[in-house]
C-alpha cells in the first residue's frame, strides 16, 4: 500500500473504497456495476421496464425530478422545465433525501479523489454534485415557507438528520477544502483564474472554514450535534409560530368592539364566525365576529375605536407564540444559547460576528448608518408624536398614545393635516396597474421585456401565483415567481427573495426566482 500511495491507482482505489461505504443498499438495490446496469449516465438513462420497484417510484417524484430531470415521467422539455409544485406531497420528502444524499456522497467521494488543483478538475465537479443537493434543498426549505402544513413538517422533521449529515459531510471534506484552499493561494494556479472564478474559490474556502473543517475529534463530534440541535430548533421554532398564527383567533360578540370597523372587515369576520361554528348565523350588522391574523390585524388597529380590543390584538401580533402548547420561548433561548457555542467553536466571539463574516457590512459600518439615521429622524420623529399626541387630546383621547393607539391616530391624522384617506387612495392602488408600472420601469432602466407566462397547476403552488418571463432581444433570460398575498398560518411572514435556479453555462440552466410577499388580499380589488 505504500508504494502506490500518491499514485493515479490510489486515488482510483480510495474512490472505489468511498463508494462501497457510501452505497445505501435500499436507494440504489439492484444496481450493478460502478454506476449500475445502465453504464455511467446513471441515473439520466432512458426509461426501462427491467428498473428496480424502487428506482421506479422515484420516478414522478418531484423533488427528484427537479434534482434529476431526467428521472420525471415525461422528459420533455417543457414537462421539466420548472419545479413541479403543484404535485409535491409530504411522502415524497424522505425518499428523495435518502437518494439525492446518498447519490450525492458517492460522486463526493469521486470528486474528493482527484489530485490535481486545477479549476476544471475540482470546481466544475463540484458544482454539478452539489447542483441537485441545492435543488433539493430549495424545494423543501421553500415549500416549508410559502405552504406549510402538519403533515409537512413532520416529514421535513424525519429527513433533517440525513440533509445534515450530507451538509457537514461537504462542508468537512478535508481534500476538496486542500484543493479549493491551493486554488485559492497558489499564485501560479490562481492567476490563471478570472475574476469570478477568483470570488467563488475564496467564497469555497470560506465555506469550508464555516463549516467546522478546522475542527478536529471531539470538537467536530461536538460541533456537528450542535448543528444538528440547531437545526432541529429552528423548525420547530417556525413550526410552532405558524400553528400559533394558523389558530389565534378572538371572538367579538358586542356592537360596541367593531366600532369604527369597515362593513367589509365585519362581514369577513362574521362569515369567519360562521364557517368554523357549524350552525352558525353570524351577521356584520350584529356578529357575532371572529377575528384571525392577516388583513383583520390592520383594519382593527387603523379603524377599531374600541382602545381595549385595539391593545388585545396588538397584543397577540407581538407576543406569537409565547405561551400555551406553541411557546417558543425556551426554543429562542436554546436557539441563542447553541449559536454561541457554534459561535465560539469556529473562533467567534459572538454568533454576531460570525453572521458577519460573511456580509458585505462590518459592525462599525452598520453602528455609523444606525447612528445617523437615528440622528437625522429622533428629533423630528418626537415633535410628530408630540403632534399627534395633541391631535389625539383634541379629539378627546384621555392619556398617553401607546403603541396600539398610534396607527388608529396616525390615519385620522393624516387624514385631517394632509386630506389623505388611506380607504381612498387604495382604490387606485389596483395591483394590475402597480405590476404595469413596475415592469414598465424596469424595461426602461434594463432594456428587458417583462410578460406574463403560461403556468399551469403543477409548476405553482399556490392559485394566486403570478409567473412571468424576462426576454432581451427576443431570448428569455429569466423567469421569476410572484407569490404577493398573505395566507397565515401557511406562509411565514415577510418578504424575501428565493433564488431557485441559478445562472450556469455548466449546468446550461436560466435564473428563475421567486418574489415573496404578505400582502393583504381583498377579492380581487385593491392591495
Amino acid at each position: 500500500w505504500p508504494s502506490i500511495a500518491g499514485t493515479s491507482m490510489w486515488s482510483t482505489l480510495r474512490a472505489a473504497l468511498a463508494v462501497v461505504l457510501a452505497v445505501n443498499g435500499k436507494v440504489l438495490r439492484g444496481i450493478s456495476g460502478p454506476f449500475g446496469p445502465y453504464g455511467s449516465d446513471f441515473p439520466c438513462s432512458p426509461w426501462r421496464e427491467t428498473e428496480s420497484e424502487h428506482l421506479q417510484l422515484l420516478r414522478g417524484n418531484p423533488l427528484i425530478t427537479e434534482a434529476y430531470p431526467c428521472f420525471a415521467l415525461d422528459t420533455s422539455p417543457d414537462a421539466t422545465k420548472f419545479p413541479l409544485w403543484g404535485d409535491l406531497k409530504p411522502e415524497h420528502v424522505h425518499p428523495a433525501v435518502e437518494y439525492v444524499t446518498t447519490r450525492s456522497s458517492i460522486e463526493l467521494a469521486m470528486v474528493e479523489a482527484t489530485e490535481e488543483p486545477e479549476w476544471d478538475r475540482i470546481a466544475v465537479p463540484y458544482e454539478k454534485l452539489y447542483e441537485p443537493y441545492r435543488r433539493l434543498m430549495m424545494m423543501i426549505t421553500h415549500k416549508s415557507k410559502v405552504s406549510s402544513t402538519k403533515e409537512w413538517r413532520k416529514e421535513v422533521s424525519k429527513a433533517r438528520p440525513m440533509l445534515v449529515k450530507f451538509r457537514q459531510r461537504l462542508s468537512q471534506s478535508q481534500d476538496l477544502y486542500g484543493a479549493f484552499k491551493e486554488l485559492s493561494v497558489n499564485s501560479t494556479v490562481r492567476s490563471q483564474l478570472n475574476t469570478a472564478q477568483k470570488r467563488i474559490v475564496d467564497r469555497k474556502v470560506q465555506h469550508f472554514e464555516l463549516g467546522g473543517v478546522g475542527l478536529r475529534g471531539a470538537n467536530r463530534t461536538q460541533f456537528n450535534k450542535l448543528e444538528l440541535e440547531l437545526s432541529t430548533l429552528r423548525s420547530q421554532f417556525l413550526s410552532n409560530l405558524m400553528q400559533y398564527v394558523r389558530e389565534w383567533r378572538m371572538v367579538l360578540f358586542k356592537k360596541s368592539e367593531v366600532a369604527g370597523l369597515p362593513l367589509v372587515a365585519k362581514r369577513r369576520a362574521a362569515a369567519r364566525y360562521n364557517r368554523e361554528k357549524p350552525g352558525g348565523n353570524a351577521t356584520a350588522e350584529k356578529g357575532p365576529w371572529k377575528l384571525a391574523f392577516g388583513i383583520d390585524v390592520g383594519s382593527v388597529l387603523r379603524f377599531a375605536t374600541n382602545r381595549e380590543v385595539r391593545k388585545r390584538v396588538l397584543t397577540a401580533v407581538v407576543a406569537k407564540a409565547s405561551s400555551g402548547k406553541n411557546d417558543n420561548r425556551k426554543v429562542a433561548f436554546e436557539m441563542l444559547r447553541k449559536r454561541q457555542q457554534v459561535a465560539r467553536f469556529l473562533g467567534f466571539q459572538n454568533y454576531t460576528a460570525l453572521s458577519l463574516s460573511t456580509k458585505m457590512a462590518r459592525r462599525p459600518e452598520i453602528s455609523q448608518l444606525l447612528g445617523e439615521i437615528k440622528s437625522a429622524a429622533w428629533d423630528k420623529a418626537t415633535v410628530e408624536l408630540q403632534e399627534l399626541q395633541e391631535f389625539a387630546t383634541s379629539l378627546g383621547f384621555v392619556g398617553k398614545l401607546e403603541a396600539h393607539d398610534v396607527p388608529h391616530y396616525t390615519g385620522k391624522w393624516y387624514k385631517k393635516k394632509h386630506a389623505i384617506d388611506f380607504l381612498k387612495i387604495a382604490q387606485y392602488l389596483e395591483l394590475d396597474n402597480i405590476m404595469k408600472g413596475m415592469f414598465e420601469l424596469t424595461e426602461r432602466l434594463y432594456g428587458v421585456t417583462i410578460d406574463e407566462a403560461p403556468a399551469n397547476s403543477t409548476q405553482i403552488w399556490d392559485p394566486t401565483i403570478r409567473f412571468y418571463r424576462l426576454r432581451r432581444n427576443s431570448t428569455t433570460i429569466a423567469h421569476a415567481y410572484f407569490d404577493l398575498f398573505s395566507r397565515p398560518g401557511q406562509k411565514q411572514a415577510g418578504a424575501w427573495h428565493k433564488p431557485m435556479r441559478v445562472r450556469s453555462a455548466l449546468l446550461g440552466s436560466i435564473p428563475l426566482s421567486g418574489i415573496v410577499m404578505n400582502k393583504r388580499r381583498v377579492g380581487a380589488g385593491p392591495v
